[in-house]
């Protein structure tokens, strides 16, 4: 009841009133740095596809490292990943051996990007999922708003497609 019903019904109530964020950076050189942050489990069938929409994201490489954890897979996952950020730039990746779930790869995943680059007004941290593809301007379209120094979260519209007969396929569709 609360994730389906009370929970957009709350969004829905301290949305009244609210209008678009019109403070946005809008050239290259002013935007902030940018950590991604992704936790896998056994994602074999997604990776691939995820990790190139990451890769090919209109946003400038020096503002930008990307942070993967493996939370133990079991499947083909750590090799896919292994072999595709192999080399690459400012991308990191940590195929745990032990499960930790998911918040447990995800802080410390945020506790290494950190490090690499300290919090503040001028760092902001992208988290998302294996399964979420993302358009090749996201990252912009996402870290403009941080220009407003009133703005502490930004979320982006989610096109769900692959939906499947089976299993929470449809619940997470009329989440989204």
């Amino acid at each position: 009841m609360h994730s389906y019903l009370i929970y957009p019904l709350i969004l829905r109530i301290l949305d009244k009133g609210k209008t678009n964020n019109t403070e946005v950076f809008s050239r290259e050189e002013d935007l902030p740095f940018v950590s991604v942050i992704m936790s896998l489990y056994n994602e074999e069938k997604v990776v691939a596809q995820k990790l190139q929409t990451l890769f090919c994201q209109n946003y400038p490489a020096d503002k930008r490292l990307i942070f993967i954890g493996s939370d133990g897979s079991s499947d083909q996952t750590n090799t896919i990943v292994a072999a595709m950020t192999n080399g690459k730039p400012g991308v990191f990746f940590f195929p745990f051996s032990m499960r930790r779930g998911k918040p447990g790869v995800l802080n410390h995943l945020v506790d290494i990007a950190l490090q690499h680059h300290p919090p503040g007004p001028g760092h902001i941290l992208l988290i998302t999922d294996a399964s979420v593809m993302l358009s090749r301007d996201v990252t912009f379209h996402l870290a403009k708003h941080f220009r407003n120094p009133d703005i502490a979260v930004v979320d982006a519209f989610m096109e769900h497609t692959g939906l499947e007969e089976q299993g929470i396929s449809r619940s997470e569709d009329r989440y989204i």
